[in-house]
């Protein structure tokens, strides 16, 4: 996919939850689709920020992002317990990069 592609989705999707929002008369229906665009376009929108620069990211950093995820994903509330866990992966790469030079 290419980084200007994803862009113009992103803006769209953001487009769209405005609109959905704020200018068409607000039922519940409009209400949900529009806060579903809203978040949809700004994921998106990060993703075509950190796009140029992912490979430079260590993959520990992709790894505490993945559990934190997999956390909201399954079980919301326990997203503090997926931060402590991701941070330990973190310091636990940070103390093996350490000990390797």
């Amino acid at each position: 996919m290419s980084r200007s592609y994803l862009g113009v989705v992103a803006a769209g999707f953001l487009v769209g939850g405005l609109v959905l929002t704020f200018v068409s008369d607000p039922g519940p229906d409009e209400l949900a689709w529009g806060g579903i665009l809203l978040r949809s376009g700004m994921l998106l929108g990060a993703w075509w920020l950190v796009l140029p620069n992912a490979r430079r990211i260590r993959p520990a950093t992709w790894v505490s992002v993945g559990i934190v995820a997999a956390v909201l994903a399954v079980r919301p509330r326990l997203v503090l317990w997926g931060l402590v866990i991701a941070a330990l992966v973190m310091i636990g790469a940070g103390w093996e990069r350490r000990g390797s030079r």
